[in-house]
């Protein structure tokens, strides 16, 4: 197989059809642990003023722009998929950010926008993977201020390898060696990152690493039934994410989780 990725079309066609589903995705106890576990780490990084322009590259139904927002950040949310963006503008407007937050059409590959319009960029939940992360953080990183905050969380190799090793170990250890980069994750095939790499990357694109972080090493051990649940017990929910963030920051399990997160500065 091609060591490579998915092309634009595939991917808006799959978000576009995954948009009317998302937001109940998000509400499930294993969404709901990974976003709990990246805002205790991502809020360290929002700039703290209100006149601060935000990116939210691929931010789908607005699942960060949102909260954002209500803190009174200015947002510019683009993502692929018409679909998933038109559920985020209807929160928006149900919401009264229009104000706050602008929606637009674009491909992270290729950003419809001048040089250094903005005070953070923030890449989530692994747009950066899917997109193509040799094309996508260039573009990226073109579009932030130097001394600006870049936030993004891609797929992580080693949790991919794992999940591959039952079906085909020999996939699995030639994922885990790093002979192939690319995976099968959530319908997609996508970019998978040892911690080492992504910190490589952004180096690369003159980006300062502050920290690396992991997520969803506790998760993918709970059964699907727990994880997709939408009604729960509040303790276990507090017990996992407390549990999480503790291993996030744990060096000898940074490469264990489903995503890693990094956090960065422009040169």
């Amino acid at each position: 197989m091609v060591d490579a990725g998915e092309t634009p079309d595939r991917v808006k066609g799959l978000f576009d059809g995954l948009s009317p589903y998302f937001d109940a995705y998000l509400a499930t106890f294993g969404a709901q642990v990974y976003a709990c576990v990246t805002w205790q780490h991502l809020r360290q990084f929002i700039p703290n003023d209100d006149a601060a322009i935000i990116l939210d590259a691929g931010g789908g139904t607005g699942k960060w722009a949102l909260p954002l927002a209500r803190m009174g950040r200015h947002i510019v949310l683009c993502d692929l998929s018409v679909g998933m963006l038109r559920q985020a503008q209807a929160k928006v407007r149900r919401e009264g950010l229009t104000t706050k937050v602008s929606i637009v059409e674009a491909d992270i590959t290729s950003l419809p926008i001048a040089d250094e319009q903005f005070d953070c960029v923030i890449c989530e939940d692994g747009p950066l993977s899917i997109a193509g992360p040799d094309r996508a953080l260039p573009e990226l990183v073109r579009v932030l201020k130097k001394g600006g905050g870049l936030w993004a969380a891609v797929i992580g190799r080693y949790a991919v390898a794992l999940g591959q090793a039952a079906n085909d170990a020999r996939a699995a250890l030639r994922l885990a060696r790093g002979e192939t980069s690319y995976g099968h994750h959530a319908g997609t095939r996508s970019r998978v990152f040892a911690p080492q790499e992504l910190a490589a990357l952004f180096e690369a694109n003159g980006v300062e690493v502050l920290n690396l972080y992991a997520n969803g090493i506790v998760t993918r051990l709970l059964s699907r039934e727990t994880l997709t649940s939408t009604e729960y017990d509040d303790e276990l929910f507090s017990s996992v994410s407390q549990l999480e963030l503790l291993l996030s920051e744990e060096p000898s399990l940074l490469g264990m989780g489903q995503y890693v997160q990094i956090a960065g500065r422009k040169r």
